[in-house]
């Protein structure tokens, strides 16, 4: 029957789902609808509730019905939604109610300073205290309180209204926002609306007649009210229950959740609105934990009711049989009869299920009152578990017999069905196997009833769709059992209620599926049912179902009794975090009390409550009555042979001490209260909800087992009970208020006695509960949030523009808000914003202006590694969407990636991001089309992968081979990359700031002083322009807006064709199309452009090597993807008939990054990169030819048709032979004038290629003039005419495609750039005729007889090639000169700057360069290559700080000064670099330097620390120690990672904590006493918590960051400690002057190893992954492959031509495996 047809909801059943009555009768009713968002929208927008109901086209009625119980709301479609519908009617009876008071916005406490909190308190104490013996001395009066304890004031206004009048108002009370309209600005929807904090947001309310509804009268009945609400799936009781780790892990997350909870409760008090019977299953939570309230209406109605009759359950009916029984039928889900009937009074007694109710059924059904089958039906009732269609929430019952005989076969109840059916030795392997994994959780269960396991019992009642649907997609009936005696053998899981009361689940719907067979010794279903009961209920089953009972709901289900049984089950033990709205519920924490039975039931027992007397006896030491007792008890014991007397006290105890652990009232403590403060016990009602509802918080194991008891009084009693025992286990940080609520008179009296939510709130100054002064930003920040979103959730689809709208509002409010509470927030409170600053990231309309607008902030605060851990893969996926609108480029301005750079490190950008922008710069992030967004190719896509040719022999076997066609297989590119080494990388500390691309473009001519003259020096690399690394025919056009938008839905492909008109497109026709416009038009910054600009930007920060790794490696890779299907849309240029397609167009910006990258590094590139890539691809072409290597070798010959005409003559000349015409010309040409060798893309991406053949060679032909061409080219010019001559010599056998090839044009293009090398040749006349052929003009027909005659020499002015030879020289000075075909009809040259030849690779930068681009591995390769000196100290240099950029560095020397260098490949080794800035404010020698990253300050001491601005050049503050007598000076700096904290270590063994953003700062002690010495050197652990420091007597010392406490302090070495590393959390290595490195076990303080090796003192330490890097004092390099003992050690002496003088200080750069080696003269020399 559907439930709604009283209340007028026009749903079918199969579409709703009925939840639990929050009060019995038919008042009200509460379920969850499956809809579409239209209906609900008509529902907002009309406030009625329509006609119709839309259903669902694709699915059928069952199968929503079977999602919907399992709250699954996505496979329904993006359109449909649940939501949670409230029904309430009340009559129109007249009754006196409280007058509710206009709502208003509830003011919230501000923050109390000290003196203000000591008023408070002084003030609530005097007014209590005064107050009190003024009331006790008067009678209270009868009607002073309502039922619910909510106090009426007799000044109280009250009202008479109708009932159903009463709610009507008190609904528009409770939900203002029903009548206001959402507006624009973020103010408005920012700030809520409600005057109730966290009551969830009602959708709309629905009023409707009672007489339209079910035909009743409509003067007496009143209306029917609908509450809509969205739906949230999960509660605060499924999250305490199923995902407790959610919470419990935080001390914080558990706070915000109070926190909530107290502001609902406040607010409520506030509004004077009673909350009624509130639990935890009411309280709705998301996976933030933003919290979510949908009270009972009935009970907050009636309890504003004044004098008038309370709904309160009543006393509990004694029969606890009956009772049983009904709860039976409700956990079954029958049907109870009508209300006035007795069924329906004892479901009023279902309503109030106390503690002393589960413990009577339990008792009950030990004394064997109680059936089996009733008991399991209640302990699946207390576990949540009801026959309600979903089978994570369905009964289970123990299989009891295998079904072979009537009466025998037993289960062994002992153990769980899962190990029964999959054996001991299975369990044991699999338990072992898992847990020998780092990444999964040793378990032996998944569950206890599994999906497809319900579905399959119950096959024969279950429509086939959702057969399919959870079973097995294909129908199969002979795959399910065919008798209950194969299904018990077949499966692993318990039973289900259904095989013990049911005889219809035998009985089959289906027609190809039989009734499930009974055993051979039933006659009928029925008969089946009433035996398989009868087993349950023996004597067999009832002495060992209390072992099923610990299996499956008790103490066996955790902890050791789990192991021991194989019972462990993974949703228990895998501390997961996320929400689940279902599990296995763990009722009871010790051994469950057997049932007794024949066995047990002698003479001569003893009585249980002797036993219980002589348990709960105290003994007096000075009398002795509990051994006579003993002796008396047991002297009347007779026991028979096979009677274990020990047995039956293990089980009496076992009755104990589960009674005692989980009903502690049976033991009550007289209550002691002090002397005028007993009324400090009578606490607010909301005062004593609240502190239930943290009890069940903090306490979900321990109070699980019990239900939740209706009214608050009685929960209050029964925890306070609880709370006595528990109150070790009780949390911290709410102790303090667990005590004050449940045992006030125990608490001091530094709180007020008067115990309010509002004392609750004060926070951690005076309040019970220390919560943060943030929470309140936090709370008001996320509320704002989600009042967005509430009214995005049903926006209609047309609304773009107010959805857009508000998506930006909620943004900017939410970072503007986020930005302000962010240097408040500790780690605690990034914990809670943490996920709604991920939830923002990742959702598509907002995340994009969230990551522009808070991503740096935030990162910064939370730090390297977790912005790494949290925030790097929702960036990522923005950039790894295919296709990108306007709105996305900003983020690839380098001014944003210079921001990922500095938050995630520059090894874990190279890692993640290159790839990502060079797909951009191939049009590869363009929009697309809305109508077939299709996926595309990536440059990580297995597409893409080629074989490559490894050697010579591989090579001729192929080529001997290549007419066998193409192989099936390939390999992919070797990866360069390695693997990734986390170490800590900072920005380049002169482009720190966001703006910093901005200064880069103002003008530098101040110099001089201070900050000017550092700005200036700082700038590391030229700044790229595009007007000076691409041609001056940019993309950036001008277009109207219709333009804008029909480019923005275009495909790549067409696109492109809109590209190539707007570039054809005269000036004066954009002029007119953006005169049209009123507004004006906007230039369109392609993408692709500006990440062209970006990577070449990065190019210049990176370095030669990174950029060959990172760069350049991917751009060759990128050309495959360019042409990989845009092969298509071939053009002929009218020039010189030269072929171009889609592809061209896609790799132009690539080509263009290749070229200005050689150009800044040198030919060496071109070289050693570029060329290699091209033979490895032309290669694999030669092999074996695939979609990937044909558009691969095309983009390398549009590549090499480029670079010929950029290099040099004489690097062209070293590389034309070999290998450019013997290993690459001369394959390509065979490829194209063969017919054996078949193209994948057909006889046009051949044309394309015999186009670019002839390009190059026409390039080749300028650089090397005429002579040489004949010598070098006249061989593939044969091989092309041959195929000419082949084809139009009359031949039958000649492919159709090949006459497409070889046609006019390209002869044409052929002749036109050739002609002085085709003279002479055979096949000339054949070329010039089809060159003629082509479609000249006639003027150019004359020109071509009269003056372009190849015999003649004579070459007309269109068609004149210069003859003249560039060979060593550059004919264009400092520019060279490109032939540009596309969009250039005029055949003009566009000319690129070219650049200063200062970063050329030469002498040992080029020997550097080549290793490392050719080694794959990533452990250090000492090879003491000198690459550059660095001048500037005129003293010892002490110590060196390099950014983790590795762009420049910090040096402290002797001579009183801080200098800083840029680092970039520059001349040769005999180059010699000068400081870029220094820093002379030290009156002494300076001792250690350091910049903190986050902050972008600098830090140096030499005895006094000076924090310094190095982009302004300012001292900020000088730290000062106070006398010189008293406190050393400070020898050693090291910062803290992830925070604004630097640490020193002075050398009279203190430690100096330094803010740098306030520089206040504290002292620690770190040694113990003189006997210690001074401190030499200092080491700080990862995590920031540990800081240990090494003695000039050998002593080493830790210390404990938060606390200030001495961890530690023991004799190291004999001698000075020279140098500490902290490796890990608990790993610190020491070297001294014993000549010993040492290798120390921080956790335990002992030693753990020595490294062998050194034989002199090591000064100096660096660590390269897994690798030790030493320095000695003797000038010797040593290198640790490993931390551990037997590790390698080699080293080597630094040779006097790579490094003079004496090695002071070194620093390891890892990205680019460099050394920098400062020496006792002040210079710095950079080695590799």
């Amino acid at each position: 029957m559907n439930p709604f047809q009283s209340f007028g909801l026009n749903v079918p059943t199969k579409y709703l789902f009925s939840l639990a009555s929050p009060v019995a009768g038919y008042v009200e009713k509460r379920f969850i609808v499956a809809t579409h968002l239209s209906w609900i929208r008509e529902v907002i927008s009309e406030r009625r509730i329509p006609k119709t109901f839309p259903v669902h086209e694709r699915l059928t009625d069952d199968e929503v019905q079977a999602y919907l119980s399992q709250g699954k709301c996505l496979p329904l479609g993006p359109q449909w939604i649940f939501i949670v519908v409230t029904a309430v009617k009340f009559p129109k009876t007249l009754k006196y109610f409280r007058a509710l008071e206009n709502p208003c916005s509830i003011p919230q406490p501000g923050k109390m300073s000290w003196p203000q909190i000591i008023d408070f308190i002084g003030e609530v104490n005097f007014n209590y205290l005064w107050e009190q013996p003024q009331i006790n001395l008067l009678p209270v009066p009868e009607d002073k309180y309502t039922s619910n304890d909510v106090y009426i004031d007799p000044q109280t206004p009250l009202v008479q209204m109708e009932e159903s009048s009463y709610l009507s108002k008190l609904l528009r009370y409770l939900y203002i926002n029903l009548e206001e309209n959402p507006s624009d600005d973020d103010k408005s929807v920012g700030e809520s609306r409600f005057p109730i904090s966290n009551l969830c947001q009602a959708l709309s309310v629905v009023t409707v007649p009672s007489f339209l509804v079910d035909g009743s009268d409509q003067q007496t009945e009143g209306s029917c009210h609908f509450i809509f609400h969205p739906y949230i799936t999960h509660s605060l009781q499924d999250m305490m229950t199923f995902s407790p780790q959610k919470v419990l892990v935080s001390n914080a997350k558990q706070m915000f959740v109070v926190y909530q909870l107290l502001q609902f409760l406040r607010d409520c008090e506030a509004v004077k609105i009673p909350v009624g019977e509130l639990n935890l299953s009411d309280i709705r939570v998301d996976e933030c934990l933003y919290v979510n309230i949908i009270p009972s209406l009935h009970e907050i109605h009636s309890s504003l009711q004044v004098n008038g009759f309370h709904p309160r359950v009543p006393k509990m009916d004694p029969k606890i049989e009956k009772l049983v029984k009904f709860i039976v039928r409700k956990v079954k889900g029958w049907d109870i009869s009508e209300p006035n009937s007795p069924s329906a009074q004892i479901g009023d007694n279902f309503a109030k299920i106390t503690p002393q109710l589960v413990e009577l059924v339990i008792r009950h059904w030990c004394e064997g009152l109680l059936s089996n089958y009733d008991y399991l039906m209640f302990l699946n009732f207390l576990s949540g578990r009801f026959c309600v269609g979903n089978p994570n929430f369905h009964p289970v019952f123990p299989w009891v017999t295998d079904f072979t005989q009537p009466q025998g076969g037993w289960r062994d109840l002992t153990k769980s069905k899962f190990r029964l059916n999959k054996g001991e030795r299975q369990l044991d392997i699999m338990y072992e196997e898992i847990g020998a994994n780092e990444n999964t959780i040793a378990h032996h269960v998944t569950d206890i009833l599994s999906e497809i396991t319900f579905y399959v019992y119950k096959a024969r009642r279950t429509p086939k769709e959702v057969l399919c649907k959870f079973v097995r997609p294909k129908w199969v009936p002979a795959e399910y059992p065919s008798s209950i005696q194969r299904m018990q053998e077949w499966t692993p899981d318990e039973c289900i209620p259904e095989f013990y009361d049911d005889p219809t689940i035998f009985l089959s719907i289906h027609d190809d599926l039989p009734d499930l067979q009974i055993p051979r010794w039933c006659a009928n279903p029925q008969d089946f049912i009433m035996q398989h009961r009868k087993l349950l209920e023996s004597e067999f089953v009832s002495a060992k179902l209390h072992h099923w009972i610990d299996l499956t709901f008790g103490y066996k289900l955790s902890g050791v009794a789990a192991v021991k049984s194989k019972n462990i089950y993974l949703s228990l033990v895998d501390s997961h975090d996320n929400l689940e709205s279902h599990g296995i519920v763990q009722l009871f924490q010790t051994p469950h009390p057997p049932r007794k039975n024949i066995l047990r039931n002698f003479k001569n027992i003893v009585h249980f409550k002797e036993l219980k007397k002589m348990r709960e006896m105290e003994v007096d030491e000075s009398q002795e009555p509990g051994g006579d007792a003993k002796a008396k008890v047991w002297k009347n014991i007779n026991l028979p042979k096979h009677y274990d007397p020990m047995g039956f006290l293990n089980d009496f105890e076992v009755c104990m001490n589960f009674f005692r652990s989980h009903f502690p009232y049976l033991k009550k403590d007289p209550k002691v209260v002090l002397t005028g403060l007993k009324d400090r016990t009578k606490l607010p009602s909301l005062v004593k909800l609240f502190g239930c509802l943290l009890l069940e918080l903090v306490l979900p194991k321990r109070l699980r087992h019990v239900c939740i008891v209706r009214t608050v009084e009685e929960r209050f009693e029964f925890y306070q009970s609880v709370v006595k025992s528990s109150l070790n286990y009780v949390p911290l940080f709410c102790r303090r208020a667990v005590q004050a609520i449940f045992f006030p008179e125990s608490l001091e009296f530094s709180i007020p006695l008067d115990i309010s939510l509002d004392l609750l709130l004060l926070g951690d100054k005076i309040g019970p509960i220390p919560f943060p002064d943030y929470f309140g930003e936090i709370y008001k920040m996320i509320k704002g949030m989600r009042n967005y979103e509430r009214i995005l959730a049903v926006a209609a689809p047309e609304d773009i523009g107010l959805k857009v709208r508000l998506q930006e509002l909620k943004v900017k409010s939410f970072s503007r808000d986020l930005i302000q509470v962010l240097p408040s927030l500790d780690e605690q409170g990034l914990e809670i914003v943490l996920p709604f600053v991920i939830e923002i990231f990742q959702n598509p309309e907002t995340r994009v202006l969230a990551v522009w607008n808070i991503f740096l902030p935030f990162s910064q605060k939370i730090g390297r590694k977790k912005s790494i851990e949290f925030l790097l893969n929702p960036i990522l996926q923005i950039y790894e969407a295919d296709y990108h609108s306007e709105k996305h480029l900003k983020l690839f301005h380098r001014t944003f990636i210079l921001q990922l750079c500095c938050c995630f490190g520059v090894k874990r950008f190279l890692d993640s991001f290159p790839t990502l922008l060079i797909e951009a710069i191939g049009g590869w992030k363009a929009p697309g089309d809305n109508e077939d967004l299709a996926p595309r190719a990536h440059l990580t896509s297995t597409d893409l992968e080629i074989d490559l040719i490894e050697d010579s022999e591989e090579t001729s076997s192929d080529d001997k081979n290549k007419s066998k066609g193409i192989a099936d297989k390939f390999r992919r590119m070797e990866s360069e990359q390695g693997d990734a080494v986390i170490a800590s990388v900072e920005p380049e500390m002169f482009l720190m700031e966001p703006d910093a691309s901005d200064s880069e473009e103002k003008d530098g001519s101040t110099q001089g002083s201070g900050g000017d003259s550092l700005q200036q020096s700082l700038t590391a690399l030229p700044t790229t322009s595009s007007s000076s690394i691409v041609p001056s025919h940019s993309h950036q056009l001008a277009r109207s807006g219709s333009d804008r938008d029909r480019t923005r839905n275009q495909s790549p492909p067409a696109l492109l064709r809109r590209s190539r008109e707007l570039q054809k497109s005269t000036s004066s026709s954009r002029d007119a199309s953006t005169g049209a416009s009123s507004a004006g038009s906007k230039s369109v910054v392609d993408i692709s452009e500006m990440c062209a600009e970006t990577i070449l930007w990065l190019a210049h920060r990176f370095g030669p090597v990174l950029c060959a790794k990172y760069l350049t490696k991917n751009l060759l890779r990128m050309l495959t993807l360019c042409f990989l299907g845009h092969i298509d849309n071939i053009e002929v240029e009218k020039r010189n008939c030269s072929m171009h397609c889609d592809g061209d167009l896609h790799a132009k910006k690539v080509l263009e990054c290749l070229i200005v990258i050689s150009d800044l590094y040198g030919d060496c590139f071109i070289e050693h990169q570029y060329l290699p890539y091209c033979l490895e691809v032309v290669s694999s072409g030669i092999r074996k030819l695939n979609v990937a290597i044909e558009a691969a070798i095309l983009g390398v010959s549009a590549l090499l048709e480029h670079i010929f005409n950029y290099v040099s003559d004489t690097f062209l000349v070293s590389q034309l032979k070999d290998p450019i015409i013997s290993a690459i010309l001369t394959p390509l040409c065979r490829m194209i004038c063969s017919e054996d060798v078949v193209f994948p893309s057909g006889s046009g991406s051949v044309s394309i290629l015999a186009s670019k053949i002839v390009g190059m060679m026409s390039a080749i032909r300028k650089k090397i003039g005429q002579d040489l061409s004949k010598i070098h080219l006249k061989p593939l010019l044969s091989t092309i005419t041959t195929a000419f001559d082949k084809v139009y010599s009359g031949e039958n056998n000649v492919k159709p495609e090949f006459a497409t090839i070889f046609g006019s044009a390209l002869a044409f293009q052929l002749y036109s750039s050739l002609c002085d090398v085709i003279s002479g040749h055979e096949h000339e006349s054949l070329i010039r005729d089809l060159y003629l052929k082509q479609g000249l003009s006639d003027r150019s027909l004359s020109i071509k007889e009269d003056d372009a005659s190849p015999s003649s020499g004579k070459v007309g002015s269109r068609l004149r090639i210069e003859q003249q030879s560039s060979f060593g020289s550059r004919s264009f000075g400092n520019r060279i000169q490109v032939h540009e075909g596309e969009g250039n009809e005029e055949g003009e040259t566009v000319t690129v700057t070219k650049k200063d030849t200062s970063r050329h690779l030469r002498g040992n930068w080029l020997i550097y360069w080549d290793h490392e681009i050719g080694r794959a591995e990533t452990k250090f390769n000492f090879k003491q290559i000198k690459l550059q000196t660095f001048v500037g100290h005129t003293a010892a240099v002490r110590c060196i700080h390099s950014l983790d950029n590795e762009n420049s560095f910090l040096t402290a020397g002797k001579d009183k000064t801080v200098k800083l260098f840029s680092l970039r490949n520059q001349g040769d080794e005999s180059m010699v670099m000068n400081c870029q800035w220094t820093y002379s404010n030290h009156k002494k020698a300076v001792l250690s330097v350091l910049f903190h990253e986050p902050l972008h300050i600098a830090a140096s001491t030499d005895g006094i620390v000076h924090i310094w601005d190095p982009f302004m050049g300012k001292l900020i503050r000088r730290l000062e120690r106070g006398s010189s007598k008293t406190n050393g000076p400070i020898c050693c700096l090291r910062s803290i990672q992830n925070t604004s904290t630097i640490v020193g270590a002075g050398i009279d063994s203190s430690i100096a904590v330094v803010d740098v953003r306030t520089c206040h700062s504290y002292e620690l002690k770190i040694g113990i006493g003189q006997a210690s010495g001074l401190v030499r050197c200092m080491a700080v652990s990862d995590n920031g918590q540990v800081v240990a420091v090494g003695h000039s007597s050998g002593m080493l010392s830790t210390l404990d960051l938060r606390s200030g406490t001495l961890l530690g302090s023991w004799k190291g070495h004999d001698g000075e400690v020279l140098q500490l590393l902290c490796r890990r959390e608990n790993q610190l290595i020491s070297s001294s002057f014993d000549q010993s490195i040492s290798v120390w076990n921080l956790d335990e303080n002992r030693l753990a190893f020595n490294l062998r090796g050194p034989t002199e003192p090591v000064h100096s330490l660096c660590l390269h992954g897994t690798e030790l890097i030493s320095c000695t004092t003797s000038n010797r390099i040593g290198v640790h492959c490993g931390i551990d003992p037997n590790s390698d050690f080699s080293s080597t002496r630094l040779r006097s031509d790579a490094f003079k003088g004496i090695v002071t200080s070194m620093r390891h750069l890892p990205l680019n495996q460099f050394l920098l080696v400062g020496s006792d003269s002040g210079n710095v020399t950079l080695l590799c």
